[in-house]
């Protein structure tokens, strides 16, 4: 039988995109056990005859590279001659464990879609590819999106960045954000491009409140939730023209993040 959430799921998405046209589902997918981490690809249904040869698959980085509670789902498919890949990913908690989001990252971008399921090099024991180098699902597809809960935080302390946030110091927050940092240091996410984060942080908030932990904890507000992406240049290009957040909404202590 169907998973109730990813029912529940499915169905919010299909109302919420009814108001700007007809779309088709043409994948979904859902991180097992527990069905937390899932992706669903709708297209226009004028152009569900250019869609072809739609895959997908998942990797687990949660306790023993087994629970569900950590790691990656993808949805491939050709769109008019060109592969796309997406991924939406939940990588490890906590500001210190960089290394560990790293790690991830490369764990799910070397066994999403092994060969015989979708082409590519098969992963090696570690994850890596045959020959040396890493596999990269991403860099085999002619474009990718990859978003979701990354969890790459902010390296300052709550009063630095409430401060920063309360004077619109954005650019010193983007100084200091890890994903960045990893990116430009090519530790992850290589090859990758993000728009400019011009909104304010989306985690971490009290539930149902647009007011930042008060909890004991007083977790650090970062921009967690992400979307990247990259092209071959010889093969597609991928053209980014918003990038927002939506701060109103207030069902999660996190907040949406778009892309378009």
């Amino acid at each position: 039988a169907p998973d109730l959430k990813a029912v529940e799921w499915d169905a919010a998405l299909a109302a919420a995109l009814a108001g700007l046209g007809s779309y088709a589902r043409v994948a979904a997918a859902a991180l097992e056990p527990g069905g937390v981490i899932q992706l669903s690809v709708f297209v226009k249904r004028a152009l569900l005859p250019l869609v072809e040869s739609v895959a997908t698959s998942t990797v687990a980085t949660g306790i023993g590279n087994v629970y569900g509670n950590k790691g990656g789902v993808g949805v491939e498919l050709v769109y008019a001659g060109t592969r796309l890949l997406f991924v939406n990913a939940h990588l490890a908690a906590h500001q210190e464990r960089v290394h560990e989001r790293n790690a991830h990252y490369r764990r799910i971008a070397a066994n999403l879609f092994p060969a015989g399921a979708g082409g590519g090099t098969p992963p090696g024991p570690e994850g890596g590819g045959s020959g040396g180098g890493a596999r990269d699902a991403t860099a085999e597809a002619d474009a990718a999106v990859w978003l979701g809960d990354l969890n790459y935080r902010i390296e300052a302390n709550r009063a630095a960045v409430d401060l920063a946030v309360a004077r619109d110091m954005l650019e010193v927050l983007r100084a200091n954000d890890q994903l960045a940092a990893e990116m430009a240091g090519g530790r992850a996410f290589a090859g990758f491009e993000e728009g400019e984060l011009r909104f304010n942080p989306t985690y971490r908030f009290d539930a149902g409140t647009d007011v930042y932990d008060t909890s004991k904890k007083r977790r650090v507000p970062a921009w967690t939730d992400r979307v990247l992406f990259r092209a071959n240049p010889e093969r597609a290009e991928v053209a980014l023209h918003a990038y927002t957040s939506l701060p109103t909404v207030l069902a999660s202590d996190h907040k949406p993040v778009v892309a378009r």
